[in-house]
């Protein structure tokens, strides 16, 4: 799983895992998650998630 925001990924985790990760929207405007296959093409994006 990548955590991305407007500066690109912020956070790697494994996807078997739970994962847990920070911001605010003092520092990021919105926040998307990809779900990857081990190749590294994406499997799942979800739709941005606005902070402000």
């Amino acid at each position: 799983m990548h955590f991305r925001t407007e500066r690109g990924r912020e956070h790697r985790a494994p996807a078997a895992a739970e994962v847990r990760w920070g911001t605010d929207a003092g520092r990021t405007a919105f926040v998307r998650v990809e779900v990857r296959r081990p190749d590294g093409r994406v499997a799942a994006p979800t739709n941005p998630v606005l902070l402000g």
